[in-house]
Formats: C-alpha cells, sequence, structure tokens
C-alpha cells in the first residue's frame, strides 16, 4: 500500500493498496479517501473537545464556587472576630455585672465586674460553671446575706423562672446590690447585677431633707401655696393656709384661684401670677382684699417667686401670703388717733 497524497487530479489524497494475481497478468488495487478513512476518529475528536471543554467549565464553577466561599467565610470569620471583640469591650467596660447562664444551667460569660463586685479572685468564675458553684463561691467570700443558705435556695429557684424578675440583696458588708435578670429564648437566662449602696444613700438623704422641708413649710406661720406654672393649680399648700381660708388643702388642692375665690379677687390674683412669670429674676409683691369664701374681707400681702428648671423654664409658681388685715386696721386706729381728738373723735390741731 502506499498514500498518494494530493497528487491526483482531484486532489484528494487516498490510501491505495495492491495486490498482484498469481494466476492472471494483472494487479487489483483499491484506494480509500484519507477523510473518509478517519472521518469517525473525527466524530470522536469533536465529542472529545466539547466534553473537555464542559469539563473546563464545570472545573472553573466549581473553583470560583471554591474560592467565593472561601472568601465569604474568611469574611463572616472577621466578623465574627470583630463581632466577638465588641461584645467583649462592651462586657468590660459596662458599668454592671453582667452573667449568662445557658438552659443547663451553666455559665456562658460574665464580665471582670461582676467577679469583683462579689469580691471574687480574677478568673475564679469560668464558663461552664453551674449557677449553684458561682453561689458558693460568692458565701465563701462573704458577698451574701447573713442567710447564706436561703439565699442560695431563692436564686437557684428564681434564675431560670420564665418571668422577669428583679432582685434587692442587703450583703452583709452593708452594700445593697439590685439584680434584674431575663429569660432567653433557649431557656437560659441573662442577669445585670448593680451596687446601689450610693443610689440607696442618696434617695435616703433626699427623703430626709424633704420631709425637713416639708415640715418646714407645713409649720411657719405664714401661709405658703405652690401652683403649676402651666395650669395655674394648687399643688401644694401649707397648714397656714388652710387656716386663713378655713377650707381643708384637699377641697383646694387641684384647683384654680377661679374656683376658691370671687371673680373679681381671682382675676387680681392670676394678673399678680402672670406678672410673676413674666419676671426672669426676683420676685413680684402684690397687697390686695380679697372676700374670702366664708364671705369675710381681709388684706392680703402677697410675695410671688417663680422656680425654674436647669433650662430655665418656670415650673411651679411659690406664693407666699401674709394676711395684714390686723396690722392695717392698727395703721388706720393710730393715723386716726393722730389727727383726731380721742374724746370727741373731732379733728385736732395737727389735723
Amino acid at each position: 500500500w502506499y498514500y498518494t497524497g494530493s497528487g491526483l487530479s482531484d486532489g484528494i489524497p487516498r490510501l491505495i493498496a495492491y495486490r498482484v494475481a498469481n494466476e492472471y497478468p494483472f494487479v487489483v488495487t483499491v484506494g480509500t479517501a484519507v477523510p473518509e478513512i478517519f472521518s469517525h476518529v473525527e466524530a470522536k475528536r469533536k465529542s472529545g473537545y466539547f466534553i473537555a471543554g464542559l469539563l473546563t467549565l464545570l472545573i472553573a464553577c466549581v473553583t470560583a464556587l471554591s474560592i467565593r466561599g472561601q472568601m465569604q467565610r474568611e469574611a463572616a470569620k472577621k466578623r465574627l472576630e470583630h463581632t466577638n471583640m465588641l461584645l467583649n469591650a462592651t462586657l468590660a467596660n459596662m458599668p454592671h455585672g453582667i452573667c449568662m447562664f445557658g438552659a443547663d444551667t451553666k455559665l456562658v460569660l460574665a464580665n471582670d465586674l461582676y467577679g469583683s463586685m462579689y469580691g471574687l479572685a480574677p478568673g475564679a468564675i469560668k464558663p461552664g460553671m453551674t449557677l449553684a458553684e458561682v453561689l458558693q463561691l460568692r458565701v465563701a467570700a462573704g458577698s451574701c446575706p447573713a442567710d447564706s443558705q436561703k439565699y442560695v435556695r431563692d436564686r437557684i429557684h428564681e434564675a431560670f423562672l420564665p418571668d422577669t424578675g428583679y432582685i434587692i440583696d442587703k450583703l452583709q458588708d452593708g452594700r445593697t446590690l439590685a439584680v434584674s435578670r431575663r429569660a432567653m429564648p433557649d431557656g437560659g437566662t441573662v442577669a445585670v447585677h448593680q451596687d446601689i449602696s450610693a443610689h440607696l444613700h442618696t434617695e435616703q438623704q433626699l427623703d430626709e431633707t424633704r420631709q425637713f422641708l416639708d415640715s418646714i413649710i407645713e409649720n411657719i406661720p405664714i401661709a405658703v401655696v405652690v401652683k403649676d406654672a402651666v395650669t395655674r393649680k394648687f399643688v401644694l399648700v401649707n397648714r397656714a393656709f388652710e387656716t386663713m381660708l378655713k377650707v381643708g388643702r384637699n377641697e383646694v388642692l387641684g384647683k384654680t384661684v377661679f374656683e376658691i375665690y370671687q371673680r373679681q379677687d381671682a382675676e387680681r390674683m392670676d394678673a399678680s401670677d402672670s406678672e410673676a412669670l413674666g419676671v426672669t429674676l426676683g420676685r413680684c409683691s402684690n397687697d390686695y382684699e380679697v372676700e374670702m369664701p366664708e364671705g369675710q374681707t381681709r388684706v392680703l400681702a402677697t410675695s410671688r417667686i417663680v422656680a425654674r428648671d436647669a433650662a430655665g423654664v418656670a415650673r411651679h409658681l411659690v406664693v407666699v401670703i401674709d394676711d395684714i388685715t390686723e396690722r392695717k386696721k392698727s395703721e388706720q386706729r393710730i393715723a386716726f388717733m393722730a389727727h383726731h381728738d380721742a374724746l370727741t373723735r373731732l379733728p385736732n390741731r395737727a389735723a
């Protein structure tokens, strides 16, 4: 056999096989075109290229997805690390002690202030400890009420109740701690511990000061009333005002002057209130005759002071009322006696 290349007249390369006949004087030749011979091979080659392209594309997609997933995992890891850093920084800098227990009653996390608040050494409280173990550490440190066993039982019972709780513990060292507890959806609980000793001491001092001031206002022999700066309603009156008005404070509080005095007198009082509220500093004083609810006319000397908040907004109007009726009558008698004869009541030489 031999290969003709493209030497034939039709230009088609052929593979020609020949054989010489032994008994006959001729040669037998058979030629087959090369493209025809390799046609099935070409079809397989094209399908192979197609399959190889698909596999290459599939490998590229899998690689891209793998790289993308890796990048997403790296980004998620960084976000988680950043979130943990923020959480740890928040817990470390919170002014209250924080502790969280899982549904299995084991400690999940606690900040450093929680341990130091109960006098525990750094690292004494570790995740995985049970609430009972943590409470025993607090009892051993003396940071518990006098009845330590009842304290442990009550706290274990209350810790995982579904309702929100607020507990106040008075410790043996004199401190008072408030614990605000909230249940979590997974059955665990988170609690905020706050030392409220200074707050309670301040409240006690404020209550004592308030009682002292109330006692002074209540017992001074001059009438004092306090009105709301907006509604002009009475919010406080003392005993001297009740005596002067001859009306109980329950019938006065929450009312305005228009509900207590005659219309003409109430208008003058309200005008004096408006004048005082319009003054930025100082006080306003006014004297006028007022017809009391029982019908008697009295002369009242009033001084008004406006109580303002830190922003300068008027909140209350304090009115000090002095009944000067008898003083006015004495002044009138002295003036009359100075210019009239005491026996005949006729004008004297000075008059």
